[in-house]
């Protein structure tokens, strides 16, 4: 047996961390503390903006938008989480020549898309939000990585369009 007074148990810390932008391939850091669940650990929703009824957290990297929900606690008060993510408007930033561009699949696109073996049906790509189609432009699909990151945003996208994959190109 000991003399030393008995120590006390060591209080648990808040699992905090920084909150890095949802959106895939960006991982950029938002100035924002975060616990696991992605909920605001100081509640700064009041800095979100707003576009109609969606609140969000622009991403400085991407300007993607990380969309908040609101939780009501226990208690009664409401805090945020950082649900999903969703491309910005960058549709508003395209100079008429480049929308034209985008109306159809650009041949750079369609590249991308054969290297990450998939397909995009036209009537698929014109359902697409114009953000979407710039986000596929400027995708890289280089290496084989940068082809399974393509062929999942373009599987994500077809998805929520048609709630069905997109469709992979045989193998040759």
């Amino acid at each position: 047996m000991s003399d030393a007074p008995a120590r006390p148990a060591p209080k648990k810390s808040p699992d905090v961390r920084t909150l890095r932008c949802l959106g895939p391939n960006c991982n950029g850091l938002l100035a924002y503390e975060v616990d696991s669940d992605n909920v605001l650990y100081t509640d700064l929703a009041w800095t979100a903006r707003t576009a109609g009824d969606l609140r969000f957290l622009p991403c400085p990297k991407c300007g993607g938008r990380n969309v908040l929900e609101s939780l009501p606690s226990q208690s009664g008060a409401v805090r945020h989480r950082v649900a999903r993510w969703e491309p910005g408007d960058t549709a508003a930033t395209l100079t008429p020549q480049e929308y034209a561009d985008l109306e159809l699949i650009p041949r750079p696109i369609r590249d991308k898309l054969d290297r990450a073996g998939v397909k995009l049906h036209l009537r698929e790509w014109q359902a697409l939000a114009m953000a979407d189609r710039v986000r596929l432009r400027d995708l890289p699909c280089v290496t084989d990585a940068d082809a399974a990151d393509y062929a999942a945003a373009v599987d994500h996208l077809v998805r929520r369009i048609t709630g069905a994959p997109a469709e992979r190109l045989a193998k040759p």
